[in-house]
């Protein structure tokens, strides 16, 4: 008899743990520090930040589409973001105007890894910074036939900054393409390095 009483506490708690637990859209995943907490509702005015205080993960795969107006990927010292943007299909597109001029980072203050893989797809804003801030890391790998990372304005002042302050690599492997109008490697003062694989 009293398995019966019980049982309706035990369905409540269930449904209450139910609720509690974080969702994100089919294709868009996350870890950790994501600022503001879902991606899968960001749009074209999000600032959005992997791994602002603390470490962050976020993944969009299976054809998924993610927006924001700019990026900040490992924001403060000591913190490490990581996005993986995979699959044909999937894309990550930083909607701006043309004035004023947006900036991405992939690196500010802390470590920033970005990783576009089979197929997929980032527009990045008129600038894209990889090792902004003096003691920052950034890191971009554009990998794959069909992988492209490209200004989201086809206009010609689009800029990618290889190490502006901090240290910053981009690799270009087995078919991935980068476009831009304007690259600047190793900026002012900086380490910097760049690899492009010949497979």
């Amino acid at each position: 008899m009293r398995r019966l009483h019980t049982l309706p506490y035990v369905l409540l708690a269930t449904l209450c743990l139910a609720v509690q637990l974080p969702t994100a859209r089919a294709g868009i995943s996350y870890t950790g520090d994501i600022d503001p907490a879902d991606p899968a509702e960001w749009d074209s005015s999000t600032n959005g930040y992997i791994g602002k205080t603390a470490n962050g993960t976020l993944t969009v795969d299976d054809g998924s589409d993610l927006l924001s107006k700019n990026c900040y990927i490992g924001y403060n010292s000591g913190v490490t973001g990581e996005v993986t943007i995979t699959g044909t299909g999937s894309t990550w597109a930083s909607s701006e105007s043309i004035v004023p001029v947006i900036t991405s980072y992939v690196g500010y203050f802390g470590n920033g890894t970005l990783n576009i893989t089979s197929g997929a797809a980032v527009s990045h804003p008129s600038v894209l910074c990889i090792g902004y801030n003096a003691g920052s890391t950034g890191q971009v790998t554009v990998d794959g036939v069909g992988s492209t990372l490209t200004p989201y304005h086809s206009f010609a002042s689009s800029v990618i900054h290889v190490g502006l302050f901090g240290s910053g690599t981009l690799n270009i492997t087995n078919g991935g393409t980068v476009s831009n109008a304007f690259s600047y490697i190793g900026a002012i003062p900086a380490r910097w390095e760049w690899r492009r694989s010949t497979a």
